[in-house]
């Protein structure tokens, strides 16, 4: 069991489940059925890690911060070995408020909707992943370039025959 919550937190493995978590929060969930409590638990699971996206604006986009840190970081380590990372890593290209909206409308949105259909007490934190999803959508309409704001790079070590 703990093994498969730890999978849990996989997109892709959320992803694979997402069908049946949909359908079940359509009919109702049941407590007497083990296949609803296990899509339940790995819906649960999936909100635990991404529960950044409902917290205060503040809170959220420092987050964001630093994991944009970390995927830039990733980016110039890629650059440095002569790979052109994804745009979301390379701090040149990525487009942050843009990606953010579609995080946030293509993987933490429904996983709340669903989770706060299926747990009316989590509405509150869909309600502020909502809001947070303004912010983001305001910051992507001045089309201003957009820059994380954090003082201290994380450390890169380049492999020895890249330095």
């Amino acid at each position: 069991m703990i093994q498969n919550n730890i999978l849990d937190t996989d997109i892709a493995t959320h992803l694979k489940k997402l069908k049946f978590i949909k359908e079940m929060a359509s009919c109702g969930y049941d407590r007497s059925n083990p296949e609803h409590h296990k899509l339940l638990c790995s819906l649960i699971m999936t909100s635990c890690d991404l529960t950044s996206s409902c917290k205060t604006w503040d809170c959220s986009r420092a987050i964001s911060d630093l994991i944009y840190l970390e995927f830039f970081s990733q980016g110039d380590l890629e650059k440095a070995l002569g790979i052109t990372p994804i745009e979301m890593m390379d701090r040149d290209r990525a487009n942050i408020p843009e990606q953010q909206l579609r995080f946030l409308d293509g993987i933490a949105g429904p996983v709340f909707q669903l989770l706060s259909q299926l747990i009316p007490e989590i509405a509150e934190a869909y309600h502020s992943l909502l809001e947070n999803r303004e912010h983001w959508a305001a910051l992507k309409a001045t089309g201003k370039r957009f820059s994380i704001d954090i003082t201290t790079e994380l450390s890169v070590r380049l492999p020895t025959h890249v330095e």
